[in-house]
């Protein structure tokens, strides 16, 4: 389920791409020029079980580089991949007629 943030960037980014991107460019200024302050503020909306993995020194240093690394060029690739994301897919998943596997997570950190 989305959250109402999530949802209302979504319908932003199908109604209007230019000021989605626009939107999207402001608010990752911030992220950029302190991306520690940025996952801090995203493991606080998460499950407790999310956050304690989020705020695991390993991980929060791979996270906060990954981010960085990220929005090194820009926000136009994330922009992209967000505005796909918007949109419902082109074809129904029953019509799909081979394996497909989902992998999410580490098998160690099974709910």
């Amino acid at each position: 389920m989305l959250r109402r943030q999530d949802h209302l960037l979504f319908t932003l980014a199908r109604r209007s791409p230019r000021l989605f991107r626009l939107v999207l460019r402001l608010s990752m200024r911030g992220l950029r020029q302190n991306p520690e302050r940025f996952s801090a503020k995203l493991a606080a909306k998460m499950s407790d079980r999310d956050q304690s993995l989020l705020t695991a020194p390993d991980t929060l240093a791979v996270l906060n580089n990954d981010l960085r690394e990220a929005l090194h060029q820009g926000t136009s690739g994330m922009a992209d991949d967000l505005m796909v994301l918007s949109w419902p897919w082109p074809f129904p998943l029953e019509d799909i007629q081979v394996p497909v596997h989902l992998w999410q997570g580490a098998p160690e950190f099974d709910s």
